[in-house]
């Protein structure tokens, strides 16, 4: 007989809570990428270092930009000049030899070639209506030493050129009808991109236009008002060199209205599929309440039967006793009683038949409704390591439902149902599980941590997953997503 242990209508209201709670989250997760689209951080992978050398001698340092896939950096053209080498430092360290493709004294701008560098391509702002929230990113010692200049021989840089360390970002404003960029910078900013919020360019630094080279290569610090090449300008540079660009007509507010309507219409259609899916859970539940019902009545009609039969075989036998002492008087009255006989077992192959039909019923209600609730879809964890090869760990739906402790993650396969092998993940370092049927995420205690959408867990702590959440598990970056069927 199978047991309910909650009606209807109180798994209907726990599926409704659920909805809502991912709505939230949904809506929070949308929040938090309004959020990105604020905050200046030093993360621009398209900025660059230049270094200029001369005998083997650095002499000049700046910043510069990728532009595509191919290698092709842009910077500043006076940074190159009386350089016999010139090296591209990449976001990720590795030194670069460069040649010069293209160069255009009047914008100050030069076209470098590097080959095999690995930076992702700038976005160039063509919308014209990108004023706020800008930024200057690029590399810059805040002090430099200076020096003589030569009595003899070839001249030099009034300043002693060195290496930047880490990328620097700072804000700034446009100024003069958008002409020129205000902004505290050091001198090895020239070369550097002006970024929006979204990361997009709509100009790089440069030398004043009425500055010459004698005034470039004294010790100073540009500004606080800066020149710069327009965006409309390097794409005009660019586009007559046949480079591949990447541009945007889009404004930043635009794309952060876009980022809102699809977060919206996420969690309006998760909503929907949620309570479609507490619709038919509520269904299954019903009819397999019926089924229960009918099961009871079954089972009663058989006790009912097997009463009667045992009646009628009591009648049988003192029928028999009757016979046995009137012998051969009444033959009609054995037929009858033979025949009495025969109705009742026909009655009593028929109530059986009625229960295992009964029981054939209940069984099938029962097999519906586990598999209308036991259902959850395939997930996917996809993302790149530390050193930013890509990986994807599919994780069968099935499978996890089957495993009411989860699903460990870890580097050791002997531990582990789901290996991840990167070196900055721990043994056994988190465990999936479902929670009601919804996913979550527990650290246990990892020397690399876990975090979810930034925030680190606290050991042992499960915290809920939605589709599209960042999960970090100490170096490697995914994504998890739920796989729709």
């Amino acid at each position: 007989m199978l047991e309910m242990t909650s009606s209807p209508d109180r798994r209907a209201d726990k599926e409704v809570a659920q909805v809502q709670i991912l709505v939230k989250l949904l809506a929070c997760i949308g929040g938090a990428f309004i959020a990105l689209w604020s905050i200046a951080a030093a993360s621009n992978a398209s900025a660059v270092q230049i270094l200029s050398y001369r005998d083997g001698v650095l002499i000049n340092q700046g910043s510069g930009l990728a532009v595509s896939g191919a290698g092709d950096v842009i910077t500043s053209n006076h940074l190159l000049y009386d350089a016999d080498t010139v090296a591209v430092i990449a976001p990720n360290g590795a030194r670069i030899v460069a040649s010069t493709a293209a160069t255009s004294a009047s914008l100050d701008l030069a076209l470098l070639n590097a080959a095999g560098l690995d930076a992702t391509p700038a976005t160039l702002a063509m919308s014209g209506e990108e004023n706020k929230s800008l930024r200057v990113s690029g590399f810059w010692n805040d002090d430099e030493e200076t020096q003589a200049p030569k009595v003899f021989g070839k001249k030099r840089p009034r300043f002693i050129a060195s290496m930047a360390g880490a990328l620097v970002e700072t804000p700034g404003v446009l100024s003069d009808g958008n002409t020129s960029f205000i902004a505290s910078v050091g001198r090895g900013s020239y070369g550097a991109p002006i970024l929006t919020r979204c990361d997009s360019v709509i100009g790089m630094v440069r030398g004043k236009p009425s500055d010459d080279i004698d005034d470039l290569w004294s010790a100073h610090i540009p500004g606080p008002k800066l020149s710069f090449v327009s965006s409309q300008e390097i794409y005009e540079f660019l586009s007559s060199r046949s480079v591949s660009l990447l541009t945007s007509d889009v404004s930043c507010s635009s794309q952060e209205a876009a980022v809102v309507a699809d977060t919206n219409r996420a969690a309006e259609e998760a909503k929907k599929r949620a309570e479609e899916e507490a619709q038919k859970r509520k269904e299954a539940e019903a009819a397999a309440e019926e089924n229960r019902r009918a099961a009871e009545e079954a089972d009663q009609s058989a006790r009912d039967a097997q009463t009667l039969a045992e009646e009628l075989g009591d009648k049988v036998e003192e029928s028999g006793a009757a016979i046995e002492e009137l012998g051969d008087q009444n033959q009609q009255l054995i037929i009858g009683l033979g025949a009495a006989g025969v109705v009742a077992v026909a009655l009593i192959w028929f109530g059986m038949t009625q229960v295992k039909r009964r029981r054939a019923d209940q069984a099938t209600a029962h097999e519906e409704l586990a598999e209308a609730t036991a259902r959850f879809s395939d997930c996917l964890f996809q993302g790149v390591t530390a050193d930013g090869a890509p990986i994807a760990l599919k994780v069968s739906g099935k499978d996890l439902r089957q495993e009411p402790d989860g699903m460990l993650i870890g580097r050791n396969p002997s531990e582990c149902l789901l290996v991840l092998g990167d070196e900055t993940v721990s043994r056994c370092h988190a465990r999936l599980r479902l929670n009601d049927d919804a996913p979550e995420i527990e650290d246990l205690n990892s020397s690399g941590g876990t975090k979810v959408n930034g925030e680190a867990l606290a050991p042992h702590m499960p915290m809920p997953l939605a589709s599209g959440d960042v999960v970090e598990f100490g170096g490697l970056s995914t994504t998890f997503r739920i796989i729709e069927d």
